[in-house]
């Protein structure tokens, strides 16, 4: 199902394809990556699959990258396995304004947060 999310909107994570451990957290949608389209941010690349993916913002996430399994402030979701959020979201799954912007702010401006070009 798709829910028109665009960067801003919260969500919550439904499902997983192979990291099951983001599944009820809430996030942030920051970055859509359209199908076969790949991005390196932060910590790793970000592939998107035959439905595209979000890239999404929240303390302590976990994603897959070469090292295995890592925390990290972003991880990649494929839109059917979020759902809207409406509403207040509990103060533990909300980062502070400042370093979310900061990322965002970086991912627009073409750069991963050590300051090179995507």
């Amino acid at each position: 199902m798709n829910h028109n999310f665009k960067p801003g909107d919260l969500a919550m994570i439904i499902g997983a394809f192979s990291v099951t451990e983001n599944i009820g957290r809430a996030v942030e949608c920051a970055v859509f990556l359209e199908p076969g389209e790949e991005r390196f941010y932060h910590d790793g690349i970000f592939e998107a699959g035959p439905d595209g993916l979000w890239i999404v913002t929240a303390p302590d996430l976990y994603r897959n990258c070469e090292e295995g399994l890592v925390k990290s402030s972003l991880a990649g979701c494929a839109p059917q396995h979020l759902r809207p959020l409406r509403g207040d979201v509990s103060p533990e799954h909300q980062q502070e304004p400042q370093s979310k912007y900061e990322l965002l702010d970086d991912l627009e401006a073409g750069m991963d947060v050590r300051g090179l070009p995507v």
